[in-house]
């Protein structure tokens, strides 16, 4: 029970970062955009960096940054971001996971800077 409601706060936690954030972004001063986007983005990135076993492919991610490669993996830009994170960096898959969801946020980030109405 103590996961499902640690869960669920932290998803109503996120949600409400993003809706103030969102606002500020989109009504408060252009040159405040860096600090809103700084914490929804790193709220994002632990929140859903940290969280295991999302999603269907979780478990194969995690696989592969510990070096158990499939052999049908033929994808080399994906092979390379997992070598550079994993073994160049030697980030443990969870820190992989938090820069993956990094990443993420702050593509739409960038899309937000350019037209701010749509955070709202």
């Amino acid at each position: 029970m103590g996961d499902l409601f640690t869960f669920w706060i932290l998803r109503i936690f996120l949600l409400l970062v993003f809706v103030v954030c969102g606002f500020g972004i989109s009504y408060d001063k252009k040159s405040r955009f860096c600090v809103y986007s700084l914490v929804s983005g790193l709220c994002y990135s632990l929140i859903q960096g940290l969280r295991y076993a999302r999603g269907v492919d979780y478990m194969h991610y995690k696989f592969d940054m510990e070096g158990h490669w499939f052999v049908d993996n033929y994808e080399v830009g994906y092979r390379f971001i997992v070598i550079f994170l994993s073994q160049w960096l030697h980030l443990p898959y969870w820190g992989c996971f938090i820069c993956y969801s990094a990443l993420l946020i702050f593509a739409v980030l960038l899309v937000l800077k350019r037209i701010p109405q749509m955070a709202v």
